[in-house]
């Protein structure tokens, strides 16, 4: 017996390294066509203009000033686990991208085969002993395979800033898995060890983004679903209780912290009120949903068009994807006992979009956002798929081929999309290009593409320098002088930007449906109906004028 049982623990030892060789490689393969993706968006003010972050001699004084580099308030304490991370790459590699993306796969990397191992220690926990050693192993490895394939997790990971949302998600998968193996070990020692790893996890996380203040919420769903945790003094569960209660003290006090840094007082910096963005995350989060069970490529972009839900029933779907969200959680808690696995996917889905997928005023929709929701959303999938192939094992070998055909079909093509996806991170241009195909209706596609085509051909402006000039300066000049909400604002500039990239070309029939576009968002402007009468004249039509 004694042999059999080392024979067994050497073959799960010969299984683990196979599976976390095959992560790896396949991780790898799907993101090798990011390496040399260009800077985006927010990396500009996060890093490359951001004299703070960019490291240039390692001493006490310059790594302060590290921790210290949000972009516009040097007096804030800005995610300093990630924000040094990405100042040591400025100090090995300055503004050569490959550096940073090796760097952030490595995460993506690392946190998918932590999840695997986290899945495998929940398999230990009093409510799923019950599972064998080929189902554990099976489902721990289609877990991670289905969430680090996933084409969501292109923006967290491709997206060179967005280390921040992954940093937070991989050091509170480690704090996971270590506080798992402290619950379940008998040694006091070992015990006391791995709860100070899990802690010290717990803290890089919330220093690498605010996110990870939900950890001590994730491990009391832990706690409740796996190991029936009641609190029942005096009671060997007690240590438990006040550990998890010093825990919510912690993210009390940080979670104050995050609360006197939002600015709810300027409600004019946004398109929306904080009451309209709570009714409009609901359909986002479901839209989330749907990305994620659904993931092709052209589904995917860095911004999308959201109408923004000015009440319940306006839109109508506002309310339908109300109801759903309640359904699910409802759904969840029902079957909590027949299905520990599902209940704890759903609930710590929705408990990990609190953060930013409720009222505080961020931008409605971005997909890096799901990275730690996500972790383990295919937890439950990769049970029920076992299940089914062991039934149809014995019983149907024709199914049992066609599922297992299917599953694997199921990770290339997912890997594919993943792999097509980060095409259109290749450069500004192809990114926002993408952006303005998916998103028509965004202003900021077509602004940061007009952004994005001006600055490639900075050198040759020659005979249309002044138009140039005057198209891309004309919405700042005129918008300052008089007050016009947040979303009027930034749909002329887009448009207007995007005039001045078009007759930059001397494509003056697409700069002048720009500029009628600037014209319709802001009518009254005097400097748009100037521009509006130029472009006609350019354009030959000299009637309208």
């Amino acid at each position: 017996m004694l042999k059999d049982t080392v024979n067994m623990s050497i073959e799960n030892q010969k299984s683990h390294r196979l599976i976390i060789f095959m992560l790896f490689v396949f991780t790898v393969i799907i993101y090798s066509n990011s390496f040399d993706a260009s800077w985006h968006f927010d990396d500009t003010s996060n890093i490359t203009e951001n004299s703070r972050m960019q490291l240039s001699k390692i001493t006490w004084d310059n790594i302060i000033n590290v921790f210290y580099a949000a972009p516009n308030n040097p007096d804030y304490l800005y995610r300093p686990v990630a924000s040094l991370t990405l100042a040591l790459n400025w100090y090995f590699g300055k503004n050569a991208v490959f550096g940073y993306h090796i760097v952030n796969t490595s995460i993506h990397i690392i946190t998918a085969i932590f999840l695997y191992f986290a899945v495998l220690q929940l398999f230990r926990t009093p409510v799923l002993k019950k599972y064998d050693e080929n189902t554990r192993i099976f489902t721990a490895a289609l877990s991670a395979f289905l969430w680090a394939i996933n084409p969501v997790q292109v923006q967290a990971v491709t997206y060179i800033v967005q280390r921040m949302a992954s940093m937070a998600a991989m050091f509170y998968i480690i704090a996971i898995f270590y506080y798992l193996k402290g619950r379940l070990d008998f040694s006091k020692k070992r015990q006391a060890l791995f709860f100070a790893i899990a802690l010290l996890s717990y803290l890089l996380s919330f220093g690498s983004k605010q996110n990870g203040i939900m950890l001590p919420f994730a491990l009391l769903l832990i706690e409740i679903l796996f190991f029936n945790f009641s609190i029942k003094f005096p009671s060997t569960k007690t240590q438990w209780f006040i550990l998890l209660l010093g825990l919510f003290t912690i993210s009390l006090i940080l979670f104050t912290e995050i609360f006197d840094r939002i600015d709810f007082d300027h409600p004019e910096q946004r398109a929306f009120t904080a009451g309209q963005r709570f009714l409009t995350e609901f359909r986002v989060v479901i839209f989330y949903i749907s990305q994620i069970l659904y993931p092709i490529a052209s589904r995917f972009s860095i911004v999308h068009d959201f109408h923004i839900s000015t009440s319940i029933l306006n839109p109508l779907s506002t309310f339908f994807s109300i109801l759903s969200i309640i359904f699910l959680i409802v759904f969840a808690v029902m079957l909590r006992k027949k299905s520990p696995a599902l209940t704890f996917a759903i609930l710590f889905f929705f408990l990990n979009h609190i953060i930013e997928s409720t009222f505080i005023p961020l931008e409605i929709v971005f997909e890096h956002r799901n990275y730690l929701p996500s972790l383990f959303l295919f937890f439950p999938i990769s049970i029920g798929l076992y299940q089914v192939l062991n039934y149809y094992k014995q019983k149907n070998k024709f199914i049992f081929f066609s599922i297992s055909g299917f599953i694997t079909c199921l990770i290339i093509l997912t890997g594919f999309s993943t792999y097509i996806r980060n095409f259109d991170w290749e450069t500004e241009e192809s990114l926002w290009l993408d952006a303005m195909n998916k998103a028509p209706e965004s202003a900021r596609a077509y602004q940061n593409y007009a952004k994005a085509f001006i600055d490639r051909h900075e050198a040759n402006k020659s005979a249309n320098n002044a138009i140039y000039d005057y198209y891309f300066n004309l919405n700042r000049e005129s918008l300052d002088k008089i007050v016009v909400s947040a979303h009027v604002r930034r749909d002329f500039v887009a448009y207007s930007n995007m005039a001045a990239a078009r007759s930059s070309q001397k494509n003056f029939s697409d700069a002048l449906f720009y500029i009628k576009k600037a014209h319709e968002v802001f009518p009254g402007n005097s400097k748009s109906i100037s521009s509006l009468a130029k472009m006609y004249l350019m354009n030959g039509d000299e009637k309208k004028h």
